[in-house]
């Protein structure tokens, strides 16, 4: 590591700020470091990236950071010689030591970064200088230019994998857009987002798509966390990586809840197998054999009390670097029980109005689209039963819900058998109503070809010139 791209001093203020007196201020100044984009590599050294890990763990299961003491016993189980543990201590007490000014908070954290991104580009140079250095053998190649050219995506790996950075340029001077869109035009499947499982609606929004944010919202009862089920499980089917923040239910009662739509067995029966024949048993352990010899994954993460964005953001992380995988879609269920990072004065007024521009920035950052569920007011439920469509500013607890997501979607019931699926609020245009079967003993939704007029459905796709089935 380049000596001139360090500065301990401002790493040990850095932690010093993880352990104000205040442990909200302590915790907030820690989630501005994560929100930063940095984590234990932007500090060297052996004990101050292995105190930011200390720090980092202990936050992403109780979503605040930990005491003096707290740190001290962990140290002891660590270090399990006397020395190491009292050099590890010293090495601590002068961190405590540091005097740290809370106005000196963004000089600092913009500096640690700067050192950071200098460290990482150095480092970025000297791979790249030895991959470059290997062009040299394309003579002995039968094919160079594919040589060159696995050397060059390479390159482009690392530098993406290095950076994080805001994109900008000019409108009409971007000549890399033309060839963006010919290939768009030439490989449709391309540019579709992830499959909703109900045609209309993938065609309609072309899927769930990187970035947005996606609200199913509706009184209780009425089947919010049984769709988002079945979406996250659709994704997997397709072979996407998912992620199920769940909040109301535990990991086993959702585990059984998927089980139930994924083998066609009654939920009731699974929850309470002594109901359950042999047929039915024997076709579960099969099919679960046969799941879990996916290559992708399916997780459902029983998220804490106080789950915040900065929570969910940090177990992404976690899984994706646990299993070498990317993530591609993310549930939280729901989203009013979620706490915002913020300690600003209107997120006690409006909560979940934060939270949910939290998640919207998280979903543009991460390029992952985020489903979540929430509620209708009754007011809303009341002008439904009086024959009246559901709109966007339904929605309970905030108006800014309806300005933070791109797509809302609200369910509401008439027969007993049938739910009505409306979308009332999309960025590309207008969207249809649809009816789904409520199949709630199995866990979730079928289109009802039965009930959905056809030829009123493709008034939303007069855009796409080929023939649907809908």
């Amino acid at each position: 590591m380049a000596e001139e791209f360090q500065d301990f001093s401002i790493e040990r203020k850095v932690l010093k700020s993880f352990f104000d007196e205040n442990i909200e201020k302590a915790t907030k100044n820690f989630e501005y470091v994560l929100h930063s984009g940095l984590d234990y590599k932007a500090f060297t050294g052996g004990f101050r990236d292995q105190l930011f890990r200390i720090i980092s763990d202990y936050h992403k299961e109780y979503s605040t950071t930990p005491s003096i003491a707290t740190v001290v016993t962990k140290y002891k189980r660590l270090n399990k010689k006397k020395e190491d543990f009292h050099s590890t201590i010293t090495n601590f007490e002068k961190v405590l030591n540091i005097e740290y000014l809370e106005h000196d908070r963004s000089f600092l954290i913009s500096e640690l970064r700067r050192l950071y991104w200098l460290r990482e580009l150095k480092t970025l140079h000297v791979n790249g200088v030895s991959y470059l250095n290997q062009v040299k053998l394309r003579s002995t190649d039968e094919q160079p230019d594919i040589k060159i050219k696995f050397l060059i995506d390479e390159l482009t790996k690392m530098l993406s994998s290095k950076t994080n950075q805001v994109r900008e340029g000019d409108v009409f001077k971007d000549i890399t857009v033309l060839e963006e869109i010919q290939n768009k035009r030439d490989n449709p499947i391309e540019t579709k987002g992830i499959d909703t499982g109900i045609p209309i609606l993938t065609i309609v929004t072309n899927g769930w798509n990187a970035g947005e944010l996606i609200l199913i919202s509706g009184r209780p009862g009425q089947g919010k966390s049984v769709l988002l089920s079945n979406f996250g499980y659709k994704a997997f089917i397709d072979g996407k990586n998912v992620v199920y923040f769940s909040l109301e239910m535990p990991f086993r009662q959702q585990q059984y809840r998927f089980f139930a739509q994924a083998f066609g067995i009654q939920y009731a029966k699974i929850k309470t197998p002594h109901h359950m024949n042999n047929d039915e048993f024997v076709v579960l352990k099969k099919s679960l054999k046969e799941k879990s010899k996916k290559d992708n994954f399916l997780f459902v993460v029983d998220a804490p009390e106080k789950c915040t964005t900065q929570f969910i953001d940090n177990k992404i992380t976690e899984i994706e670097n646990k299993y070498g995988i990317t993530v591609h879609l993310c549930v939280v269920d729901p989203i009013y029980l979620m706490r915002s990072v913020s300690n600003e004065r209107r997120e006690k007024d409006d909560p979940v109005g934060m939270i949910s521009g939290e998640l919207k920035l998280l979903a543009m950052k991460r390029s992952i689209p985020f489903l979540a569920a929430t509620q209708i007011n009754r007011a809303g439920g009341e002008r439904h039963r009086m024959g009246k469509d559901p709109d966007a500013m339904d929605l309970s607890f905030s108006d800014r819900l309806a300005h933070n997501a791109d797509m809302i979607f609200i369910i509401t019931s008439d027969p007993k058998d049938l739910a009505q699926l409306h979308i009332v609020k999309f960025r590309d245009g207008s969207g249809p109503k649809i009816y789904l079967k409520k199949m709630f003993e199995y866990m979730k939704f079928e289109y009802s070809e039965e009930y959905n007029d056809k030829e009123e459905l493709k008034k939303y796709t007069k855009h796409i010139h080929a023939d649907i089935e809908l």
